[in-house]
């Protein structure tokens, strides 16, 4: 957790959005009204304010604006922290990849705000999400080199998955979505050992 910041944590089903607040005079703030407000950054470098009432980012008016964060105490309850957090657990509201910003107020805080940007899904699956979309099915042996992309092994292990294979004595084959050959491998069976070579142009 950053001192004297907002951090945010994606948690499976939930996003946990935590501040650390304290007063003019350094003290731990327990007090105040702590609320968030969160935002969705746009292309055009606009932005959408998040609805807590329907869990939607909107360009106009909103119902709901602030969600309430709860003051957690250590020790059983009896140890002041600082530290206040609220779970937002229906993200359907949320794109993998996108840039969000999460504002914090405390009435009694110093500073009274805090803002923190974040990218929702962060790592591989948002990296995905930020792809073209649609990832070109493979045609030749050049399409899946030693060391793929991770979009290369995907699409091969999808391919090999969804459209139609076939397997003779001697050779593997694997098929595009039309149904045309585009990749195989010579087979072997000897003295109940199976060899496949590599994956080549058929």
């Amino acid at each position: 957790m950053a001192f004297r910041g907002i951090d945010i944590r994606e948690a499976g089903d939930r996003i946990l959005f935590r501040a650390f607040f304290q007063d003019g005079a350094g003290a731990l703030e327990t007090a105040g009204t702590v609320t968030l407000k969160l935002y969705k950054l746009q292309n055009d470098g606009t932005l959408l304010s998040y609805d807590f009432n329907d869990n939607t980012f909107k360009a106009g008016a909103l119902t709901t604006e602030t969600q309430t964060l709860t003051h957690r105490q250590g020790n059983n309850s009896t140890t002041d922290t600082g530290l206040w957090t609220y779970a937002l657990t229906t993200l359907t509201g949320f794109t993998a990849g996108n840039i969000y910003f999460a504002l914090v107020n405390d009435t009694l805080g110093f500073p009274t705000d805090q803002m923190r940007e974040f990218q929702f899904g962060s790592g591989v699956l948002a990296d995905l999400m930020l792809s073209s979309g649609t990832l070109s099915e493979i045609v030749d042996v050049t399409d899946i080199p030693a060391e793929p992309t991770p979009f290369q092994s995907l699409m091969l292990l999808y391919q090999w998955l969804r459209n139609a294979t076939q397997v003779t004595e001697t050779e593997r084959r694997v098929f595009n979505d039309a149904g045309v050959e585009v990749l195989d491998a010579t087979c072997s069976d000897a003295a109940g050992v199976f060899d496949q070579g590599k994956l080549g142009n058929p």
